[in-house]
């Protein structure tokens, strides 16, 4: 008898968007397009880490949305899906682990092109290093 497993890529790819370090108040950056057309995982893994140089204001967030495209190309402007870290007012080290489905809840696979996109809405910049993204596939294996 068949046996469903998950199974995890064994490393992490740097996919941090240019302009993260450093991202204005009430900025965003988006991270390039993710193409999910020739991979054809059931999902994909983020770990995300964030630092402020300065304390944010306890209780902001910071927002991470994911846009969807047919073509990688063209990105939706709405009916996207979002999930918020609520922030503390400290300049630690943070990170926050997510992942497609987990933001996009009604979702069981990973769509064909995607991208995530980034928004301090902490009330000061990010700090001038230590901001990533990073990614890994999630397969799901029949054994």
């Amino acid at each position: 008898m068949a046996v469903e497993k998950i199974k995890y890529d064994s490393s992490w790819s740097d996919i941090t968007p240019t302009g993260l370090n450093g991202l204005a108040n009430n900025s965003s950056v988006n991270t390039n397009a993710i193409d999910n057309t020739s991979n054809q995982v059931l999902d994909y893994e983020f770990e995300y880490g964030y630092k402020y140089d300065t304390n944010p204001t306890a209780n902001n967030t910071i927002e991470l949305t994911i846009e969807f495209s047919s073509d990688g190309t063209n990105w939706t402007d709405k009916d996207n899906y979002s999930q918020n870290i609520i922030l503390t007012a400290d300049t630690s080290n943070h990170r926050k682990r997510f992942s497609v489905t987990e933001i996009v809840s009604s979702a069981n696979y990973s769509p064909s092109y995607f991208r995530i996109k980034i928004t301090n809405k902490g009330g000061v910049a990010f700090g001038s290093s230590g901001n990533y993204l990073k990614i890994r596939k999630v397969w799901r294996e029949i054994v």
